[in-house]
């Protein structure tokens, strides 16, 4: 939706996020090791009134 935008870089994808609630959050990264193999790599969230914001960055095409 309009609460978060990916941005695909060669093997790397960047989740930025605004206003984002955990549990969403949660249910994308679980789709996203289980369909695409991709591992966090980093995040960067704060917690405001409106949920989470801030970027997670995976890798993707599983690696060891």
């Amino acid at each position: 939706g309009d609460k978060a935008r990916l941005t695909v870089q060669g093997d790397r994808a960047v989740l930025t996020l605004a206003g984002v609630n955990s549990m969403a959050l949660r249910d994308w990264l679980a789709e996203a090791r289980s369909g695409a193999r991709a591992r966090t790599i980093e995040a960067n969230l704060s917690r405001g009134g409106n949920g989470l914001t801030g970027t997670v960055v995976v890798g993707m095409g599983g690696g060891s």
